[in-house]
């Protein structure tokens, strides 16, 4: 990918900013001079070109694929011989429409498949609750320390604040409208939605919990096929926030399921019939897939931020789990 501006200080941020973009899968090239961008298409192709300024009739686009316009204009140009993107929204937005321009007019590029045993995870809990989404991200935040590790956040009510829509793009709503769409860069688009917190991959904002609700058993499956050909994930964790047949495919599908609950009578009979519910329609539950996880009441009362959760209690519990998880992993 190459990107062409005369502002020296957008090209080197916006290039900076992809090259330094965890599971974005290209090379990235700033030009400020259009004679120097000449020289390079002399003998380098370039699989998108990004246009800050006006075209060059010189210009050879024999070794161009795609061209892309960056505007400085909100709204788009009917006639414009190129597609157009607004250059000063935030780079996550720009880098999200350039992927789905890709995407959407290759066929093939999804084809490089990893030899991984991804380790999939859900965290679930009958009742929802703050204590349990911090014990997922705190879990995953820890894990990603030690493999690599995708959190998916299939919560219908995210507080935590890095886990809810910026920038009016929300990441898993639009991944449920390319796994309905049934587009063949199903894995190509989830990575330019993807975010990071340090080492921590991370899918998570809904722009309406009913998104989740359209999830079918048979998207289920279709997204963990993709997810084990083409990622190199070591594990990927899934929190679960609500519960239909989909979710119960996706916890059938998880090497590991942990059970969160505050600790309290009310809650463990519900956990009862949930495990009742879950038998009757045939979910095998063994002692070694499910592991219960009982969150202190008073671990309730927490900072929403990540930055915040190692000094919390869940924490410490979180780190107690995944210290028995890579046991397991090193002996499987």
């Amino acid at each position: 990918m190459a990107i062409y501006d005369t502002d020296a200080t957008y090209a080197t941020r916006f290039t900076d900013y992809l090259n330094n973009k965890k599971d974005f899968d290209f090379d990235c090239y700033g030009f400020t001079k259009l004679e120097h961008l000449k020289e390079y298409l002399l003998n380098n192709p370039v699989e998108i070109l990004l246009m800050g300024g006006n075209m060059d009739n010189d210009l050879s686009l024999d070794n161009i694929k795609y061209i892309l316009k960056l505007s400085e204009y909100p709204n788009k140009l009917i006639n414009s011989p190129y597609p157009e993107i607004y250059k000063y929204q935030s780079m996550y937005s720009i880098l999200s429409e350039i992927i789905s321009y890709y995407a959407n007019h290759e066929n093939n590029s999804q084809n490089f498949s990893y030899d991984i045993n991804t380790k999939l995870i859900s965290v679930y809990s009958p009742i929802s609750g703050i204590s349990k989404q911090i014990f997922t991200w705190s879990m995953a935040m820890i894990l990603s320390e030690k493999i690599k590790t995708l959190l998916v956040s299939l919560e219908q009510f995210p507080v935590i604040s890095i886990a809810q829509g910026k920038n009016n793009r929300y990441p898993i709503s639009e991944l449920i409208y390319y796994l309905k769409d049934d587009n063949p860069n199903l894995i190509m688009l989830m990575k330019a939605l993807i975010q990071h917190y340090g080492k921590l991959s991370f899918l998570s904002g809904v722009s309406h919990g009913f998104d989740l609700l359209s999830i079918t058993k048979e998207d289920i499956s279709k997204w963990l096929e993709q997810i084990r050909l083409y990622t190199d994930y070591q594990a990927v964790i899934f929190h679960i926030g609500f519960y239909n047949e989909a979710m119960m495919k996706l916890m059938q599908q998880c090497k590991t399921i942990y059970l969160v609950n505050d600790i309290s009578n009310y809650e463990e009979a519900v956990v009862q019939e949930w495990k009742r519910q879950t038998a009757y329609v045939g979910l095998k539950l063994t002692e070694e897939k499910l592991l219960k996880v009982n969150i202190p009441n008073r671990a309730e009362h927490v900072e929403l931020r990540l930055e915040d959760m190692p000094q919390s209690t869940i924490w410490n519990i979180a780190m107690e789990e995944v210290a028995l998880l890579m046991k397991t992993l090193k002996t499987s």
